[in-house]
């Protein structure tokens, strides 16, 4: 799993590269 930065804010992407907002 690892977090991405987008447009400010931070997402988790898992092992099926399904992004998820995690605030």
């Amino acid at each position: 799993m690892s977090i991405q930065i987008l447009n400010g804010q931070v997402y988790m992407m898992d092992e099926v590269e399904v992004v998820q907002e995690v605030v």
